[in-house]
């Protein structure tokens, strides 16, 4: 036997030492097959599983098809039954058919597998424009029909490249949501091509305003372009901001068919499509009046939203929301694009999995507590680390509370641009009236202003109102109090707070030796560190984030305080966000959680933060290198605890 037998033999052997289901992964693999010279035998079976056949005694039956024009083969089951196969035209289209006595089993006409370029490609092109697929990786598959029929092998290839798409993704959940399973590849897909593919290629837009210019208003016009219904579908997952949702065009379209997507719109539709579909809405008024009942109860839906209710919509929304992103977060296939495209492809793939439970009529609480389960911490983690680049959006404004005032803002700013072509006084109170029934009264100042999941890096226009001058007038005096911080603290992420404010706050601290007249209340104190930090980092305020890194030494050591391990990892990592380069950044968050790991705690403590510090490198693997101190310090206390 020579080395490469004895080595292929000795590979054989420990494959089947593993699970069936590895053996089948790695047995499956065409690499493997080629590297160890490994030759398996696939069957297709069809119709309900009752018929089955070996793959390559199929296909060449199938290929002889196209080869003679006319002819017809035998193939003899898996059963032992025997089968005419024949090429058909129905309806200008081919399909192979499958006959044995009564029984006949239609087919699609494996395109793939004919001689002749010009079937192949015309079928291929049939089946990207049904799926709306036109990215580079589509086009290479087309360059290799081209050439050459596909092998048994690259068949698997191809169908698997096929089925990245929104509508094949969307049956394979409602398929696992009917047997009663949800395997997690099914929910998000670990590719970085079926995003692409779900809200269209990143094409280096570095914000969300170059995205929608360089991207979504092309892709979102040819959804539009073809099928109306299906495309309006599409295009509604990707839009869950109000810049999104304006780029879409309706063209001369009949009313009834714009009346039935948003009938569906109404009883199939995802929140975050509905509110971009009211937006939409409300725009197409003057063209569409007989959509504006339907907008209505939407609306009052929307309203009726109760975000305390686990079992409720605006739960479900935030929890598939936070899993979907998460679960990115962790596949690392979308790594080095800016945080709002992975926020956008996952809250748009959030979107289309709620679509499917609610058609499916499964209880939102049993499926929300599922998949929240171990990845909380992903969403949480990775959301800090984004502050470095997108300082604006905080991972607790993914809540259902917050989701109710980004809903209802995003409906209240629609009706003031659009809202002169309602009709309705009902709907006219509903969407533009103080009275207690409108969504104004709905509203709660700031946490209806603030930043939606996309706008991280949206620097708002409007300047600090005049009586910032008064606040500011305090703190040169060095009048330090809750009372003057809290204006600054709590508009922080409305206003366009400029480096000079920064300034003012880490001066007064310094002149006053840190003292900052608060009580000792724990929770309080935490939300003031929070709320410095955030200023520190959305004005890119090294020298603030400093004096915030002193002002939590001096805070933890009040009597009476007790500021947790992980609260003060989250201050440190906001305002780290002050540095936006990447090594400075990440040198801040090694001395932040360095300086935690110093601190007294039990082992449970010291558990979790350590597990927070591997998972932060993990997702930024160049925090290893000045994590590492944490990490060792944390362990110490684990395993003499131990």
């Amino acid at each position: 036997m020579t080395d490469a037998q004895l080595h292929r033999a000795l590979v054989i052997q420990l494959i089947d030492n593993l699970p069936h289901s590895l053996q089948q992964a790695i047995i499956g693999s065409r690499e493997f097959q080629t590297r160890y010279d490994v030759t398996t035998e696939a069957r297709i079976s069809l119709g309900d599983g009752s018929v089955s056949f070996k793959r390559s005694t199929f296909y060449d039956a199938v290929r002889n098809l196209y080869e003679k024009p006319g002819s017809q083969s035998e193939l003899t089951s898996e059963e032992e039954s025997v089968y005419t196969v024949t090429l058909e035209e129905r309806s200008g289209e081919r399909a192979v058919q499958l006959s044995a006595g009564e029984r006949k089993i239609l087919l699609p006409a494996f395109w793939f597998l004919s001689p002749h370029a010009s079937d192949r490609l015309s079928g291929f092109d049939a089946e990207a424009n049904k799926r709306h697929l036109i990215d580079p990786m589509i086009l290479k598959w087309r360059e290799r029909l081209a050439k050459a029929s596909l092998g048994d092998y690259e068949v698997d290839e191809l169908y698997q490249e096929l089925g990245l798409n929104p509508g094949e993704v969307a049956e394979a959940i409602a398929a696992e949501i009917a047997t009663g399973t949800s395997s997690i590849r099914v929910l998000v897909p670990p590719r970085a091509i079926y995003y692409d593919r779900l809200i269209g290629p990143l094409q280096n837009a570095s914000d969300l305003p170059s995205f929608v210019s360089r991207t979504a208003q092309e892709r979102l016009k040819n959804l539009l372009d073809c099928k109306f219904d299906e495309g309006l579908r599409l295009a509604l997952l990707m839009c869950p901001h109000s810049s999104l949702s304006g780029a879409i065009e309706v063209g001369q379209i009949p009313e009834p068919a714009v009346v039935a997507s948003f009938k569906w719109l109404e009883e199939r539709g995802d929140r975050f499509s509905q509110v971009a579909g009211i937006e939409l809405g409300l725009r197409l008024l003057p063209r569409f009046p007989a959509i504006e009942c339907i907008l209505h109860r939407m609306v009052v839906a929307l309203l009726k939203d109760d975000p305390d209710d686990p079992a409720g919509r605006l739960n479900l929304s935030a929890t598939l929301a936070i899993f979907t992103d998460a679960e990115l977060a962790r596949l690392r296939i979308l790594r080095g694009v800016p945080p709002y495209y992975r926020r956008l492809a996952a809250l748009a793939q959030a979107s289309l999995i709620e679509r499917e439970l609610v058609a499916a009529g499964v209880a939102c609480e049993s499926f929300g507590s599922w998949t929240l389960e171990g990845r909380g911490q992903n969403f949480f983690l990775q959301s800090l680390i984004d502050l470095r680049t997108e300082p604006r959006w905080l991972p607790d404004f993914m809540s259902p509370d917050q989701l109710r005032f980004e809903f209802l803002g995003r409906v209240l700013g629609a009706a003031a641009t659009h809202g002169d072509a309602v009709q309705s006084e009902k709907s006219r109170e509903l969407l533009m009236g103080d009275g207690p029934s409108g969504i104004k009264s709905q509203l709660t100042f700031p946490f209806a202003l603030l930043p939606g999941p996309l706008e991280g890096a949206h620097v708002p226009p409007l300047q600090p109102p005049d009586e910032f001058e008064q606040l500011s007038n305090s703190l040169k005096a060095a009048e330090i109090s809750e009372r003057v911080l809290a204006p600054f603290v709590n508009l922080a992420l409305i206003y366009r707070f400029e480096e000079t404010h920064a300034q003012i706050i880490a001066t007064a601290l310094r002149a006053t030796k840190y003292r900052v007249d608060i009580q000792a209340d724990s929770d309080l104190i935490f939300s003031l560190l929070v709320g410095l930090a955030t200023i520190a980092s959305v004005t890119r305020s090294k020298e603030l984030a400093d004096e915030v890194r002193i002002l939590a030494r001096v805070m933890r050591r009040r009597p009476g305080v007790a500021l947790k391990a992980d609260s003060l990892m989250r201050i440190g990592m906001i305002a780290a966000a002050a540095e936006s380069d990447l090594t400075r950044w990440a040198r801040t968050v090694g001395e932040w959680l360095t300086e935690v790991s110093l601190e007294d705690m039990d082992r449970h403590t010291a558990m979790a933060m350590r597990s927070h510090v591997r998972r932060l490198c993990e997702l930024e693997p160049y925090l290893w290198k000045t994590c590492a101190k944490a990490d060792a310090a944390f362990s110490v206390v684990v395993g003499m605890a131990a």
